[in-house]
C-alpha cells in the first residue's frame, strides 16, 4: 500500500465463509481505532461477529477486545 501522510496501517477483515474482505485505513494501529471501525462499519451492517481471529498484533492483545468490550460498545 502507498504511504499516505495520515494513515499508515491497514485494517484487513475477511468473512472465513463467504472470502469477503475489507480493509480499512488506519492513522494509528490501537485497540480503540480498531473497535470504532467495526463498531461504525462492519456491526451496523452485519451484526456481531461470532468469533475474531487476529494475527495477535498490539490492537489485538489489548484488552478492549480481549475482555469482551466490544459486545458492550455494539
Amino acid at each position: 500500500m502507498p504511504r499516505h501522510k495520515t494513515f499508515h496501517h491497514l485494517l484487513t477483515l475477511a468473512d472465513t465463509f463467504t472470502g469477503w474482505i475489507e480493509a480499512y485505513p488506519m492513522a494509528r494501529e490501537t485497540a480503540d481505532v480498531v473497535a470504532t471501525i467495526l463498531i461504525k462499519h462492519i456491526i451496523p451492517r452485519f451484526g456481531l461477529p461470532w468469533t475474531l481471529q487476529s494475527d495477535n498484533g498490539p490492537a489485538f492483545i489489548s484488552s478492549v477486545t480481549q475482555q469482551g468490550h466490544l459486545q458492550e460498545l455494539a
